[in-house]
């Protein structure tokens, strides 16, 4: 049996500082502005509630009506949040001024822009892109966590179809 000798403090330190060092060398601008954008967001609990809640309802609820409302409600409830870039956070105190009743318009945009914003940490079930994403990940030996976002499940039946489909 082989005896298992846990890392020194200086030693998990010094690959702290290594890995942190690496990161920063390799970040690109992009992902340093949306470092930033997430930083403001986890600082503000309502922020965090209103991008968690627009992200799972809007890929809940299907009827572009309701969805509207309940975008709405959202900005009602935790205001517009404060991560949002200028231009963005423009856009929706005017749609929640009054850009709601043009739903049939506004809703394909904000849902194009929440796909579009969220696509680097937010992939699409859809293959291939999902089967090659966890290849690459695989290759270079990264781990994958996979949560589905936006799962209501009504009764034994579905349950079951949703567990054939994502096996």
């Amino acid at each position: 049996m082989t005896k298992v000798t846990m890392p020194t403090v200086n030693e998990v330190k010094d690959w702290m500082r290594k890995l942190y060092d690496t990161s920063q060398q390799t970040i690109t601008d992009r992902e340093r502005k949306d470092q930033e954008m997430y930083a403001i967001m986890v600082k503000r609990p309502e922020d965090k509630k209103f991008m968690v809640k627009m992200l799972d309802e809007s890929s809940q609820i299907r009827d572009s009506k309701k969805l509207a409302k309940r975008i709405g409600e959202l900005i009602d409830v935790y205001g517009v949040p404060k991560f949002l870039n200028p231009f963005y956070s423009f856009l929706f105190k005017v749609y929640n001024w009054g850009g709601k009743y043009f739903y049939p318009i506004a809703i394909p945009i904000i849902k194009w822009q929440l796909r579009s914003k969220t696509s680097r940490v937010i992939l699409d079930e859809a293959r291939p892109a999902l089967t090659k994403h966890l290849a690459e990940r695989n290759k270079a030996e990264i781990g994958q966590n996979v949560n589905l976002l936006g799962e209501v499940v009504l009764g034994d039946g579905e349950a079951a179809q949703r567990y054939q489909h994502y096996l």
